[in-house]
């Protein structure tokens, strides 16, 4: 599916939250080597102070530091995976931490494809639920409200029902909106 593209974003959901671009072709750096540091964007002015010195960063709630701060693991399950089987299972405390941590990666997925615009966003790191497709595949649109109208909509990646649309993502659309 991504044969071919040109432009594409990869979120990185690890320790920290970072992206990289491909643009036109070529992989896009930054002219100080700072390209795609999304993860220290501030989107809550009230926030936890960040290691970067700055309050409310998006990695303070979007990454899987945040993550194992907000479900910390007990045995050998990462806490992403502990996360998401406790709110499969209907964990009242494990929705809420997923949900909140869903909508910041929605938020870092929107600001990917405002930002740049890019053909695909291919989600992957430690802080992804499993059994989905990293790229390709899954439902379009579930970046959700605050995209501009498209043509046609890149490949958002998580499926129905996941962190990323708790609430359920919209139907693929097949053409123009």
């Amino acid at each position: 599916m991504l044969s071919g593209a040109d432009d594409l974003a990869y979120l990185a959901l690890g320790t920290g939250l970072a992206a990289g671009f491909v643009l036109s072709g070529a992989l896009r750096r930054g002219a100080h080597g700072a390209a795609g540091e999304i993860g220290h964007v501030p989107v809550d002015p009230a926030g936890a102070l960040c290691s970067c010195g700055q309050r409310g960063c998006l990695e303070l709630s979007a990454s899987g530091s945040a993550l194992s701060a907000a479900w910390p693991s007990e045995g050998e399950l990462p806490p992403a995976v502990a996360l998401f089987a406790a709110a499969a299972a209907g964990n009242p405390a494990a929705v809420v931490a997923r949900d909140r941590y869903a909508a910041r990666v929605a938020d870092a997925i929107r600001m990917l494809g405002l930002a740049v615009d890019p053909a695909a966003i291919i989600i992957g790191g430690g802080g992804r639920p499993r059994g989905g497709t990293s790229a390709g595949g899954g439902h379009r649109g579930a970046a959700g409200p605050g995209l501009p109208p498209r043509r046609s909509s890149p490949p958002w990646t998580w499926p129905a029902g996941s962190a990323c649309c708790p609430a359920g993502c919209p139907s693929p659309r097949s053409g123009p909106p």
